[in-house]
């Protein structure tokens, strides 16, 4: 729609979409299919000339990022709500990994953001 912000914003820009479910022939415009290694696809994608890479909408990708050394930064946010149940980004099983808090932010409504980076050992 002309009159939605974020459509302009977003629909100019190249999208590379991590599905096992979906075709080659995406609808959304600039969007194309990662085939192959998604982690080894982020790491070219961090060599090129540009501006920072987000992930949206997925917790499989972003834990599969996380765990491969790929992402540069990590941004939690935590609602002040309570659901009890759903996806969890950290499982018992996960390797241990450090972090180290670059910043954090109270909104308004009482959300916390939160800005990790990978810390060395």
């Amino acid at each position: 729609h002309p009159d939605d912000p974020f459509g302009q914003w977003i629909n100019p820009i190249e999208k590379h979409v991590a599905s096992t479910t979906l075709g080659d022939d995406l609808a959304w415009e600039n969007s194309t299919r990662i085939t192959g290694d998604v982690p080894e696809f982020v790491r070219g994608l961090q060599q090129r000339d540009g501006a920072d890479i987000a992930v949206c909408g997925s917790v499989t990708l972003v834990r599969s990022l996380l765990f491969a050394g790929v992402l540069d930064e990590l941004q939690l946010m935590v609602h002040p709500a309570i659901a009890g149940s759903g996806r969890r980004l950290f499982e018992p099983t996960d390797p241990p990994t450090r972090l180290r808090l670059v910043d954090s932010t109270v909104t308004s409504k009482g959300n916390v953001v939160s800005t990790y980076a990978p810390r060395d050992a």
